[in-house]
């Protein structure tokens, strides 16, 4: 399924008017408490040996382990089930999440503020972090090293951990647990341990039945085999209790259903609410000079553009003319294939041209460490377009497994519409698992040019990962 609804994609003030015209159906108001119990798992500490030099430790299980004390969490939220969405509410935050418009906001009590990003965020990360696993844990047990019974390979806790089944692992997802029912009671085992329990309560309307799967998913770290069983009841869940490990910690969770209420209408989520962004997010500087405009971009046309080239050029500034027509390119993503080719024909014996040119697509590894070096050497003092240099290094220095954010980011600072920047800058933090920054960064570019060519490929992944975890969406 092609990810065409441009509205979830827009400002969130579209998203808010949209979310508001249909909000008005009846909804289930489910107060919970939750409690979590965290034990960390012991850690050898270091100590020297008396008598011996310093040099010589001991690690002796007698004096040497220390156990970090057991963390204790209980909270209460009340979770709202509408159509298409829900709310989750606690005491100093609140969540939003659409599933028609496929976004979510997160609300914050204190200073009024609310931030918005895509549903996408979550099962992308989830998903290339479980392959990652499932890679890791095969080259473990081929060269016969390390402990794939740990948390983070064992197929069960990183089922519950990450909300998906390990791909190509024939244990999953139910031959290993057992389900057993006595009257009210779901008990659910694994490898002789009971690792959860649903008391059930009265039926649940087939109309609640899809947001109280979201909530499940969204909200606990139930394993998907003992999720899917608990929903087929189509019960409420007056308690539900569960154990998994993540992190070299091993969690308890019991959480229980205090109230529930039917209301009439839902309130508007965002009354009393502005827009922001996070100040840690590398993004927050184009964030707010991008997405807080609720006008469209306006896109430089391509005869301003190869206007100014050509002027360029008529003043010997050859290399800023090159310049002015990649960031052209890179904006409203029109390759202009004769215009440009004329540009290029006028500016191609320019000696910087040359440098750059030798250095737009390298071949092998000492090619490109060659080219980032040769980038690198060019002055910028002198050129009105210089930062579109750093978008040259940036992508080589991606190809070398760089970091190569700052160099993106150093371009959109002077030019905060280069959706081609925003589209690689995404690909950039997926590939180091920031899918956070990712899909901000897509959304960016899709601010400033929805039909940006290169985007496809945002889509592709997107509708690969509906098709995959339809679940999640």
């Amino acid at each position: 399924m092609r990810f065409s609804n441009r509205l979830a994609l827009c400002l969130a003030l579209s998203f808010h008017l949209l979310f508001c015209a249909g909000a008005s159906a009846e909804v289930l108001k489910l107060k919970y408490q939750f409690e979590t119990t965290i034990e960390q798992a012991p850690k050898p500490v270091v100590i020297e040996s008396k008598g011996e030099s310093t040099d010589k430790k001991s690690t002796d299980k007698s004096e040497g382990i220390k156990q970090k004390p057991t963390e204790y969490r209980k909270e209460e939220s009340t979770v709202t089930l509408g159509d298409g969405h829900f709310y989750v509410e606690s005491k100093d935050d609140s969540v939003l999440y659409d599933f028609r418009n496929q976004r979510v906001s997160e609300f914050d009590a204190i200073s009024k503020n609310y931030e918005q990003h895509s549903l996408f965020v979550y099962c992308g990360f989830k998903d290339l972090e479980i392959r990652n696993r499932a890679m890791l844990s095969d080259v473990l047990e081929k060269v016969g090293m390390g402990d794939t019974k740990s948390s983070v390979f064992d197929p069960f806790d990183v089922a519950c951990e990450l909300g998906m089944i390990m791909p190509d692992k024939p244990e999953n997802p139910g031959i290993v647990l057992d389900e057993r029912q006595d009257g009210d009671l779901l008990m659910f085992s694994y490898e002789g341990k009971i690792i959860a329990e649903a008391l059930l309560g009265e039926k649940l309307e087939d109309s609640y039945g899809p947001m109280m799967e979201k909530v499940l998913l969204y909200r606990t770290s139930l394993h998907p085999y003992v999720r899917e069983q608990i929903l087929a009841k189509k019960r409420f869940v007056k308690f539900l209790s569960y154990q998994f490990r993540a992190a070299m910690r091993k969690y308890d969770v019991k959480i229980s259903l205090m109230e529930k209420s039917r209301e009439g209408s839902e309130p508007d989520y965002f009354q009393g609410y502005r827009l922001a962004f996070d100040k840690g997010s590398p993004l927050y500087t184009v964030q707010q000079k991008v997405m807080l405009d609720d006008r469209p971009v306006s896109l430089p046309t391509r005869d301003a553009a190869f206007g100014e080239a050509q002027k360029l050029v008529n003043q010997h500034r050859l290399t800023d003319a090159f310049l002015t027509v990649t960031e052209y390119n890179l904006t409203t993503g029109d390759r202009a294939e004769e215009d440009s080719g004329e540009i290029i024909s006028e500016v191609k014996e320019d000696p910087e041209f040359k440098i750059i040119s030798a250095c737009l697509e390298p071949t092998s590894k000492k090619d490109a460490e060659k080219a980032l070096e040769d980038l690198q050497g060019i002055k910028t003092a002198g050129l009105g377009k210089g930062y579109m240099l750093e978008i040259f290094k940036a992508n080589i220095a991606d190809s070398l497994g760089l970091d190569a954010s700052k160099m993106f980011l150093a371009a959109l600072a002077h030019n905060p519409h280069l959706t081609g920047v925003y589209n690689d800058l995404g690909k950039h933090y997926y590939s180091r698992y920031d899918s956070m920054s990712a899909w901000n960064s897509w959304d960016l570019a899709r601010k400033v040019c929805p039909g940006y060519p290169m985007l496809d490929s945002v889509v592709k992944l997107e509708s690969r990962l509906k098709r995959l975890h339809p679940e999640y969406f």
